[in-house]
């Protein structure tokens, strides 16, 4: 067992970073980076030669860091309590700092962009660190703005945009829902609680009552969370419009990969929506019914048992199954809990879902979620900290080289939650404890895949639909279901018709189109394990070399370099989708046993 964690869950210790807003930590780190900002403000327009270039990088490189450490931190003060506003406030004026560093690079880069390959500079100055995150900012989709136009959107950014995200954030805060449990007792819940309950509870009934108070409460408010959904993508859509710009490009170009690699992830998926509905299927017969209750897409296996996992005994489990890819991992990962880098309490005002933060200037891996003691819940867990084993392994490259795709970051963390099903599936010590890690495999795939391919199509449709002008709530929830019965199918008795507001993706204000990553991270860790099993020897050291190397070169150039793979081709997603159905019919054919031994011990 952990001993750190006897008789208590981990929690965020700010003491190893910048203590507080007001802390004198805080306020060097601030005062630090405004200084660079100012520097540059005055060193960028000048920088024409090798010297002055090379000193413009190095501040660059330091405010890179320390913008994003800085909005990554205040994003864990306002996760932590989404009523306190000072968080959010200060993450405005940062982004607004973010801003000017962008224009500062973008000036820069468009001065080497001029400069011919024989020209001197270039055999003065080394740029071999740089040269990915140049790559990256020239085919930015913004770069071809003018200085003028970047200010403008840069700055209305900073001061209309970002509080979206922050007032989405704030409306469900306010939430407090009346719910009843299977016993007739009525409890009343915050959001986060709300979303908690559907991945976690037992109880049916108390998922039905959840389900209908917050399918009210997003219906009250409709039209707000509607209008917030409208600023976010209309304003992004006007930004691609300046540049010229079909709104794909960019959604493509922030995760690194080719349009090639997701049309052809997309096509495999499609071609499999069927096999992929037996995870929701054979999950709603095992049940006895012939589709699945839209509340009940997250429960957990409905098994007459109670099933509380400690999290030192979720935490063992992990780092148990971590030791195949990296004999590190267990001594790091308890690391992780010591400095209090891991959040996982109850608290009320908490966000809802989990995420994962990396501080870069501090090299300091930050795990969000709330723990509840359930399979869901342990696997998320391993999600995050496949997240931060990532994160942990790049920690002594320069920043520039450590902004990993959000795609590889899914695939890292879900790579990582398939070795503790698997783990669990082969050591289990009943049959029960077996069907409960399938069943909630089974549940990882539909929500990974099949859900996330109906934000993917819905999103796209809304974004076609925005173009032409504002869409009304009615719009958006027609949308939403056309998409959801393209995917679901008959698999499920309804729909969620505020799936567009329950998940906080389609809100994002640093990415968007959050889903296909999911897709692509699941897909890909399906068919990454596969190739564990071929080769068990050597993939520790090549899976480790490729996700060091996630920042310095495009998605698809690395499974070229590190596995030999071209993503563009539909074999190695079809790989994946193979071993996906393979374990759906283990989950049949365990479930048929289940039943049969059932009915035998009945008689």
């Amino acid at each position: 067992m952990t001993p750190s964690l006897k008789n208590k869950m981990p929690a965020w210790d700010f003491r190893s970073s910048y203590g507080g807003l007001t802390s004198q930590a805080y306020r060097k780190a601030r005062q630090r980076l405004e200084a660079d900002i100012h520097i540059l403000s005055g060193l960028v327009p000048n920088a024409k030669d090798a010297v002055s270039i090379s000193i413009a990088l190095e501040h660059l490189a330091e405010v890179f860091s320390l913008t994003d450490s800085l909005i990554g931190y205040c994003r864990c003060l306002s996760a932590i309590d989404t009523r306190e506003q000072e968080a959010a406030k200060e993450r405005v004026r940062l982004w607004e700092i973010h801003s000017r560093y962008y224009e500062l690079i973008t000036g820069l880069f468009h001065r080497l962009t001029e400069l011919k390959k024989s020209d001197p500079i270039w055999k003065e100055l080394d740029f071999s660190k740089w040269e990915w995150l140049f790559e990256r900012v020239s085919s930015r989709w913004s770069f071809s703005l003018s200085p003028r136009a970047l200010q403008l959107l840069y700055e209305l950014k900073a001061s209309n945009f970002v509080p979206c995200s922050d007032l989405y954030h704030s409306v469900n805060s306010h939430l407090v829902a009346t719910v009843r449990t299977m016993d007739g007792l009525t409890k009343h819940q915050s959001h986060s609680q709300c979303i908690a309950v559907l991945k976690t509870s037992e109880d049916p009934k108390l998922r039905q009552s959840t389900f209908a108070a917050l399918n009210e409460y997003y219906s009250q408010n409709a039209y707000l969370y509607a209008s917030i959904f409208n600023m976010l993508t209309g304003f992004r859509l006007k930004g691609f419009e300046f540049a010229q710009m079909d709104f794909m490009a960019p959604a493509y170009w922030q995760n690194a990969v080719s349009s090639e690699a997701v049309d052809a992830l997309m096509t495999a998926v499609r071609a499999n929506r069927h096999m992929l509905r037996k995870s929701v299927i054979s999950r709603a017969l095992f049940t006895g019914r012939s589709a699945m209750d839209v509340w009940d897409l997250n429960a957990p296996a409905p098994l007459r048992r109670e099933i509380h996992i400690p999290y030192e005994e979720a935490l063992d489990k992990i780092k148990e199954v971590g030791k195949v890819l990296d004999e590190r991992i267990p001594e790091t990962f308890e690391l992780f809990v010591e400095k209090g880098w891991v959040e996982v309490r109850q608290l009320p005002g908490k966000q809802n879902g989990a995420f994962f933060q990396g501080i870069l200037s501090l090299n300091e891996p930050r795990i969000f979620s709330t723990y509840l003691g359930s399979f869901a819940s342990m696997s998320q867990q391993a999600i995050m900290y496949g997240h931060a084993w990532h994160f942990w392994l790049q920690r002594e490259l320069p920043a520039q080289e450590r902004k990993i795709p959000r795609a590889l970051m899914e695939v890292a963390g879900h790579f990582f939650a398939l070795l503790l099903f698997e783990e669990i599936q082969e050591k289990a010590a009943s049959m029960e404890e077996k069907l409960e890690a399938l069943w909630q495999e089974l549940t990882f795939i539909s929500n990974y895949v099949i859900n996330m391919g109906v934000r993917f199509d819905f999103e796209r449709s809304f974004f076609e639909e925005r173009r032409k002008g504002v869409l009304s709530v009615t719009k958006i929830s027609n949308l939403l279901s056309e998409a959801w019965q393209a995917w679901y199918g008959e698999s499920t008795a309804g729909i969620d018709p505020y799936l567009w507001i329950n998940r906080g993706q389609f809100y994002k204000i640093d990415d968007y189109f959050y889903n296909y990553p999911y897709i692509f991270g699941t897909v890909c860790a399906y068919g990454l394990s596969e190739i564990r099993h071929r080769m068990p020897e050597v993939f520790p050291k090549i899976y480790s070399d490729f996700l060091f190397n996630s920042g310095r070169m495009s998605v698809d150039d690395l499974f070229k370099k590190f596995f030999k793979i071209d993503i563009t081709q539909p074999e190695f997603w079809e790989s994946g989708l193979k071993a996906m159905e393979r374990k759906i019919s283990v989950f049949e054919a365990e479930a048929r046993k289940y039943s049969e031994k059932a009915v035998m011990e009945n008689t």
